[in-house]
């Protein structure tokens, strides 16, 4: 083997190690009995989907970025649940499956993208465009002024003011 090719393969293969490193503790994992998870392509894989993201939108630094996760491997349901206010996400996998979780960390980071003051904002906006080109029916015209359609509708009994961030 040449110096130039040695050289090479010892960066490649020590850069590989850092990446695995430097995800160490952003993802906790929690396999059933008898289920066989390979840390280090868990790892591996954390890190440079969320680089990926990053760099798809242009961000000097994907750590910024990162978010912990917690992989649940064995359960009886695949999914990705999150609370982006207290920043916890959990990957559920009823099997290993690579595929799946690039997938399922690239949906948190995009969906990490966004602060939440966008998010509100993006939903009022639906909403007025909503208002905007939506019938009123005769109920609605008496309760509301016609000027203001722009305005979301009074809250119904299912849903709290609390519970709608967009209203804040």
């Amino acid at each position: 083997m040449t110096g130039f090719l040695k050289t090479n393969v010892v960066w490649i293969g020590s850069s590989l190690l850092l990446l695995a490193a430097s995800a160490v503790g952003q993802v906790r994992i929690q396999c059933h009995p008898g289920l066989d998870v390979p840390q280090e392509r868990v790892s591996l894989l954390f890190d440079i989907t969320w680089r990926v993201v990053a760099e798809e939108f242009r961000l000097a630094d994907h750590s910024k970025l990162q978010a912990p996760v917690t992989l649940v491997v064995g359960e009886s349901r695949d999914g990705v649940e999150g609370d982006e206010t207290n920043q916890v996400f959990t990957i559920y996998m009823s099997r290993w499956d690579e595929t799946m979780f690039a997938t399922s960390v690239s949906r948190i980071a995009l969906q990490h993208l966004l602060s939440q003051d966008r998010k509100a904002r993006l939903v009022r906006e639906s909403l007025r465009r909503a208002n905007l080109i939506s019938p009123i029916s005769v109920k609605d015209l008496h309760g509301r002024d016609n000027r203001n359609r722009n305005q979301p509708p009074p809250p119904t009994s299912w849903c709290s003011r609390n519970d709608r961030p967009w209203e804040k």
